[in-house]
C-alpha cells in the first residue's frame, strides 16, 4: 500500500509539473528564482521559475556557462549539448533524454517556448556531473561545474571509422538481426563515449546485456522511426576504432 501511494503521489506531482510547464500553462507565472553557475549569477530573460518544486529555465545559457555548445535539429526536434566527447540529447515534450548514450528520465519534460527550450535544471546539470545546491532563503540554485571537459576513459577519441561508414554498419547490423524499422524517418550519428552493453546481442538472443559495461569511443547511430509508440527511436553503438557494434538502446 505504501509503495502504491508513493507511486500515485509521484505520478500526480509529475503530471502537475508537466501541466504547469507548457507553452500556455500557469507555470510561467510562478515565482522567479536565481541561478548561479561557478559563482557567476546568470542573467536570464525571462528568469528561471520554480514550478512544482523544480527550477526550470532556458537551458542554452546555463549549459553554455558550463562550457557546452548547443545544436538544435529542427527536423528531428532534438536539442543537443556537447563538450568534448560528452553529449546530452533531449526532446521538447519528452521526459526521456540521453547523456553519452545513457538513458535518463527527467522529472518533467522540457518545452519549446518562443524559440527557447526550457527544462528542469537540477536534473540535467547533475546528469552532466555538476554539483547542485538550493539556497531556500535566497531562492537561488547554485551550480558548480568544470568548464573544461572531463577526462575521457581510454584516452582521446581517435575515430578510424567514418560517420557514413558507422551509419552503414549500424543499418546492416539491424537488418541482420531483423530489427531494422520499416518506416525510418531520420538517421544521424555523433561521437560519444558509450557503454559496451551488448544490448542488441541480447535482443537477437545471442547474448546478455552487460551491466556497468566500460565506456568506449563510439559512433552513436540514432534512428527515428514511425511506430505505435510516439517518438520511437533506437540507437546502435559502433566502436569508432574497430567498427564493431558493441551495444545500444531503444525506446521502451
Amino acid at each position: 500500500m505504501r509503495r502504491t501511494y508513493a507511486a500515485v503521489r509521484s505520478a500526480v506531482l509529475i503530471a502537475a509539473g508537466a501541466g504547469l510547464l507548457t507553452t500556455t500553462g500557469h507555470g510561467w507565472a510562478a515565482p522567479a528564482v536565481r541561478v548561479v553557475v561557478n559563482s557567476q549569477e546568470m542573467t536570464l530573460s525571462p528568469p528561471a521559475k520554480l514550478v512544482a518544486g523544480q527550477v526550470v529555465a532556458p537551458l542554452k545559457p546555463i549549459l553554455g556557462q558550463m562550457g557546452y555548445t548547443a545544436l538544435w535539429d529542427a527536423k528531428a526536434s532534438v536539442l543537443s549539448f556537447s563538450k568534448g566527447p560528452s553529449v546530452l540529447r533531449l526532446r521538447p515534450g519528452k521526459r526521456e533524454a540521453t547523456v553519452d548514450g545513457r538513458a535518463i528520465l527527467l522529472p518533467m519534460a522540457p518545452v519549446l517556448r518562443s524559440g527557447t527550450v526550457w527544462g528542469p535544471v537540477r536534473a540535467i546539470v547533475q546528469a552532466l556531473g555538476a554539483t547542485v545546491a538550493w539556497d531556500a532563503r535566497k531562492q537561488t540554485l547554485l551550480i558548480s561545474a568544470r568548464v573544461t571537459g572531463p577526462a575521457v576513459p581510454g584516452g582521446p577519441m581517435t575515430a578510424q571509422v567514418t560517420k557514413d561508414r558507422a551509419i552503414a554498419i549500424a543499418t546492416q547490423y539491424l537488418k541482420s538481426i531483423d530489427c531494422y524499422p520499416q518506416k525510418v524517418t531520420g538517421v544521424e550519428a555523433h561521437q560519444a563515449q558509450a557503454p559496451a552493453n551488448n544490448y542488441w546481442e541480447e535482443v537477437a538472443g545471442r547474448g546478455k546485456i552487460v551491466s556497468g559495461a566500460p565506456l568506449r569511443p563510439c559512433w552513436v547511430v540514432h534512428f527515428d522511426y514511425e511506430s505505435f509508440v510516439p517518438g520511437a527511436w533506437m540507437e546502435v553503438y559502433v566502436d569508432a576504432v574497430t567498427g564493431k557494434v558493441i551495444g545500444g538502446q531503444q525506446t521502451r
